[in-house]
């Protein structure tokens, strides 16, 4: 997960240096949930594509990789949980058609870590992310618009969870959407 894109998000990368700077305390819980509906991804008519046949948790790294990096941590422990196949049952000899999956992680800090991972939930296009530390919360949206940047005994803040970095140029926020949209 070195590589992982959503590492250099402009406000992934923030968060990184308010965990770091110990605002926020010790983290001892975190979440990422990637929700993508890919379905024409894995099949298309009657041909299937690749991703029919891996696990969608397997694609960990939009959830998995920016957690551990703001948490400069690594798993030592996980299991995981499915719900099957009920929204596509036609295809449950598919593993890449599986409902929804659900890991959770213990981290060699000592933190849980939640991930949600779908390749066919109906709901639009969703990466969401949250950090519970010993002094404060950051959360992005669900879908769009702020998050919530939360230190005890502050007032909390509305966070601008800007994907690039809000310096850039018009024309270089464009360059980076459209890599955003191509993944």
């Amino acid at each position: 997960m070195m590589a992982e894109n959503y590492c250099y998000f402009h406000y992934i990368r923030e968060w990184k240096k308010i965990v770091k700077s110990g605002k926020i305390g010790e983290i001892y819980y975190a979440e990422g949930e990637y929700i993508h509906n890919i379905v024409n991804l894995l099949i298309d008519k009657d041909k299937l594509f690749w991703r029919a046949y891996r696990p969608p948790i397997l694609y960990c790294a939009h959830t998995l990789g920016p957690l551990l990096m703001i948490m400069d941590d690594r798993i030592v422990k996980g299991c995981g949980l499915t719900s099957g196949f009920k929204k596509m049952p036609e295809y449950s000899n598919l593993i890449g058609f599986l409902d929804i999956e659900v890991g959770l992680f213990k981290t060699k800090k000592g933190a849980i870590i939640k991930i949600l991972k779908s390749q066919v939930a109906a709901r639009p296009h969703m990466v969401c992310y949250s950090l519970y530390g010993t002094k404060g919360h950051l959360e992005n949206q669900r879908y769009k618009g702020d998050g919530l940047y939360y230190v005890e005994g502050e007032k909390e803040i509305s966070y601008p969870c800007s994907i690039s970095d809000p310096a850039l140029g018009e024309e270089e926020k464009k360059e980076a959407m459209e890599q955003v949209n191509i993944i």
